[in-house]
């Protein structure tokens, strides 16, 4: 199994103002880490980090995201 999962998100719109979609949840890397190590407690997993910049110009209304992420590679034991 491989998940993506996205931590630490932040939207900014260009005149620097905070974006949030609904009452999304947020995570931290350290609680996203725990919370996949608890989840998959019965697999083998590996996990990488990383973190991304996106521009969304063409959204309503435009912003940029950033935002750090776990691939979680798990194979059950």
């Amino acid at each position: 199994m491989i998940i993506d999962f996205a931590t630490d998100i932040t939207r900014t719109s260009p005149d620097g103002k905070s974006i949030v979609f609904g009452k999304e949840p947020h995570y931290s890397l350290k609680d996203a880490k725990n919370t996949l190590k608890n989840l998959f407690r019965n697999y083998q997993i590996q996990m990488y980090q990383s973190k991304v910049t996106e521009h969304f110009e063409a959204a309503n209304p435009p912003y940029t995201l950033n935002c750090k992420f776990i691939i979680l590679i798990a194979d059950k034991k």
